[in-house]
């Protein structure tokens, strides 16, 4: 399921890459996936560094019914805000009805 939200979200939110996180049993964030390479590396890199890396960074909820279990990280070379179309077809992957 996972690789399916990241690959539909490269292509419907023209991004560069993307990345999942999401809490372990534990209560701790951690890495569970990415589109490609450098945006697994970009997930990692978050962790100690903060999110640095491309020019833009959009994160979505995951959530099962009202839960929140991890994070999508949209990534984009291109500086600036996504549309609100945008913005809403991301919510709308990560939060299947």
């Amino acid at each position: 399921m996972l690789r399916r939200i990241c690959g539909a979200t490269v292509t419907a939110l023209s991004a560069s890459g993307v990345g999942v996180s999401v809490l372990t049993g534990d209560g701790d964030w951690g890495f569970a996936i990415a589109s490609d390479p450098a945006s697994q590396v970009l997930e990692e890199l978050q962790f100690t560094l903060g999110g640095e890396g491309r020019r833009s960074v959009f994160a979505f909820p995951l959530l099962v019914g009202n839960t929140k279990v991890g994070v999508l990280d949209v990534f984009r070379e291109r500086p600036g805000a996504m549309s609100d179309e945008d913005l809403a077809l991301g919510a709308s992957l990560t939060h299947p009805a």
